[in-house]
C-alpha cells in the first residue's frame, strides 16, 4: 500500500516512510501499451510506472511486486521529461486515473500512441487512432 507521506531529501530505502511499500529511483525508458512508463529496477526486473514519462528519472512506490515484474506509481519526479506538463484536470492530483497521460503534452501523447515503444519485450500492438484534444483541452479518443 502506498503512503501519503511527502517526498523528502533522504535517499530511497527498501521500505518507504510509514512502512510497507518499497521505493526505488528509476530511469523511464518508454511506454507500455496501456500507457504506463516502463523502467527496469537495479536487478533488471521490468517496472510499470503510473504517472511517468519516457526519459524521466523518478522515485517510485512499488504497489505490486512479482518475480518477473512490478507495478508502481511516481511519488517524486527527480528529473522531468521536456514533455511533462501540469495536468489540466484537477482530479488527476486526487488519483482519478481516468486519463492516463494528462501529464504529457498533447504532441507527446500522439507520438507515444502512434509509435508504441517496447522496452519490456511485450509485443507491440498497432494503434488505429491517435488521442485528440477534446473540449477543455483534455485528451479524448476520437468519436
Amino acid at each position: 500500500m502506498a503512503t501519503d507521506e511527502p517526498p523528502t531529501d533522504e535517499p530511497p530505502t527498501d521500505e518507504a516512510p510509514g512502512g510497507g511499500t518499497s521505493t526505488v529511483d528509476l530511469a523511464v525508458e518508454g511506454y507500455a501499451v496501456g500507457g504506463e512508463g516502463v523502467a527496469r529496477d537495479p536487478g533488471g526486473r521490468v517496472v510499470f510506472v503510473r504517472g511517468a514519462a519516457a526519459g524521466e528519472r523518478v522515485r517510485v512506490a512499488l504497489d505490486d511486486e512479482r518475480a518477473s515484474f512490478a507495478r508502481g506509481h511516481v511519488v517524486e519526479v527527480l528529473a522531468a521529461s521536456p514533455d511533462r506538463v501540469e495536468p489540466p484536470c484537477p482530479h488527476v492530483a486526487d488519483g482519478c486515473g481516468g486519463c492516463d497521460w494528462q501529464h504529457l503534452a498533447v504532441d507527446a501523447q500522439h507520438e507515444a500512441r502512434d509509435q508504441p515503444r517496447d522496452p519490456a519485450g511485450v509485443a507491440a500492438v498497432e494503434t488505429r487512432h491517435a488521442v485528440l484534444p477534446g473540449p477543455h483541452g483534455l485528451a479524448a479518443p476520437p468519436q
